[in-house]
């Protein structure tokens, strides 16, 4: 009888349905397929281990990606052979099938969850508040991107990872047994070669160390450096592969924020600070903002930073300085091998382990505290759908998109394919067509980006002369004159863009160069490079075919 009722008591049933709830809300990413980066690592694993499958590299030479701002082929090369090996075995498993690919998302996010959950626990808090804690952060703002978006694995890896690490040290700080520390760095390496953010493990590790600590007194007799040592090894590895065996180097603009200036370093060193509180309050950060604003307005990054600096005190003093300083500090460890690249949520999915703990914490000594918890859980739960709604309907669009390209190369043989106007989830259009093996254009052009999701004003085009073809932007913005756009050009500028060479069958280069040009002007070399190029805009949801002059041999009309 008493186990019956204990089967059925508020806490049991309190932890059922949050269980169901995060199921329920991370299911909603089903029904999402393939956009932007996913296209490149799809297509790179169909190929054999062998011929480069585990490379995990984004480059425009071989997709025929041709940017005007940016001459020089383009290439983002990454050392994660643990994330690439699981695009490989989904693309074995699931082949094209999207579904399949987040439900290896969800699979790996709900381990995560659950060492949240353990970890919780083994730094003393009660089991009830460590499942509230984990499942807030499973359906935290923190965990969208990486669950949400297919390419996001690289965070749910490299997290479920560096938890399960953490606790198998921690473990092993209680049992010192050598097994314990060997599956302890067996994980911080899966971390490392997950993603670099994986190098924290360590010093991440010994800071939920020293929280379990103020529970355990006794623990702090014990030595940690013998096993701080053996679990850095892992990343001391990873950067060695990477830097003196395949000579990677760091990542350049726009990936990262470089420092140029003392104001440039003030900014690096209050980041954390920004991100802290952007991680509690539940909100987003993307290259559109806010950082990108407050860095250009510091008048308002302070206020933002007085106006916070209360709440942060208030969890301080509820969760007391013994747990409040390592969290914090682990917080920023797990934050900092992502400090040189401009900030986004998607780098908040490990560093909000240790805030979440912290509310914990702070929670069950301050009932009112929990707020922060329900909080995640409300405005998760609503980012987790609305964005899953949102992905779903852009990545239907796409395959629409594509299989109306696709037929435009069958029927008229097309050698290249010139993008206008081109939403910034549309990027992976070429490894797309590549990956489903349906028929792909040599060369790909993207004319300009338009820094929405949908693009609403159109650019204006008009002929000028028998194959020049001339782009106005509508709107007071001109090109590369917001975020998203100056990330999709790698780093190129308009002033630094060429037109092309006499051997080029296209070039494009601005009517008026300048810092944000209005004007592009798109010139074919001769009739048989306009007669094999597929020209297209985006309006709206729309792909419109754009004929050339007469309107000959070239279908027209707008494709839903």
């Amino acid at each position: 009888m008493h186990s019956a009722s204990a089967a059925f008591s508020p806490a049991s049933r309190s932890g059922a349905f949050l269980t169901f709830a995060l199921l329920a809300v991370l299911a909603t990413s089903l029904t999402s397929g393939f956009l932007m980066d996913d296209w490149f690592h799809l297509e790179r694993a169909g190929r054999p281990l062998t011929s480069g499958a585990l490379d995990f590299t984004l480059s425009t030479r071989e997709q025929g990606i041709r940017l005007w701002v940016h001459p020089a082929p383009v290439q983002v090369r990454f050392f994660r052979p643990v994330t690439s090996l699981s695009f490989w075995l989904d693309r074995r498993l699931w082949g094209e099938r999207a579904w399949g690919f987040h439900l290896t998302n969800i699979a790996v996010h709900l381990l995560a969850v659950w060492a949240l959950a353990a970890l919780a626990r083994a730094v003393g808090l009660s089991r009830p508040i460590a499942c509230f804690v984990a499942v807030a952060w499973g359906l935290s703002a923190a965990s969208v991107p990486a669950v949400q978006w297919i390419s996001g694995r690289t965070e749910i890896l490299c997290g479920a990872a560096s938890l399960g690490a953490t606790i198998a040290f921690l473990r092993w700080d209680r049992t010192r047994r050598w097994p314990d520390l060997a599956v302890s760095v067996l994980l911080a390496a899966a971390a490392a070669m997950s993603k670099e953010t994986g190098v924290a493990v360590a010093p991440f590790a010994w800071c939920l160390a020293q929280v379990r600590r103020v529970n355990d007194p006794r623990a702090a007799r014990r030595p940690l450096i013998g096993g701080l040592a053996a679990l850095a090894v892992p990343a001391a590895a990873a950067i060695m592969v990477r830097v003196l065996l395949l000579h990677l180097r760091a990542p350049e603009a726009p990936y990262s924020e470089p420092v140029r200036s003392v104001g440039d370093a003030a900014w690096l060193a209050l980041e954390p600070a920004w991100a802290l509180l952007a991680t509690l309050a539940s909100l987003p950060v993307s290259h559109l903002g806010p950082f990108a604003f407050l860095r250009t307005h510091p008048a308002l990054a302070a206020s933002v930073l007085v106006m916070g600096a209360p709440f942060v005190v208030a969890l301080f003093r509820s969760a007391g300085a013994g747990a409040s300083v390592p969290l914090l500090a682990a917080f920023v460890v797990a934050l900092a091998p992502s400090l040189p690249v401009v900030m986004t949520t998607l780098y908040f999915y490990l560093p909000a382990t240790a805030l979440v703990i912290w509310i914990g914490i702070a929670s069950e000594k301050r009932a009112r505290q929990r707020a922060w918890l329900v909080l995640w859980l409300a405005v998760g739960t609503l980012a987790h759908v609305s964005i899953a709604a949102l992905t779903t309907l852009a990545s239907r669009q796409e395959l629409e998109h594509l299989e109306h390209l696709e037929g435009l190369i069958a029927r008229r043989h097309y050698a290249r394919l010139i993008v206008i106007d081109a939403p910034f989830w549309t990027y992976g259009m070429p490894a797309a067509m590549r990956a489903r093996g349906h028929g792909a254009f040599e060369e790909t052009r993207f004319v300009n980006f338009q820094p929405s999701a949908w693009p609403r004003s159109p650019s204006s085009l008009d002929w000028s002369g028998a194959r020049s073809l001339r782009v106005r932007l509508r709107t007071r913005e001109g090109l590369l004159d917001s975020p998203i756009e100056r990330f999709l050009a790698f780093g190129g500028t308009a002033q630094g863009a060429q037109g092309g060479t006499a051997d080029d069958p296209v070039s494009v280069e601005a009517e008026a160069p300048g810092i944000h040009p209005h004007e592009l002007i798109v010139r074919f070399r001769d009739d048989e490079a306009l007669r094999r190029s597929c020209i297209v805009r985006f309006i709206g949801s729309g792909l419109d075919s754009v004929p050339p002059p007469g309107g000959q041999n070239r279908p027209q009309g707008p494709v839903p």
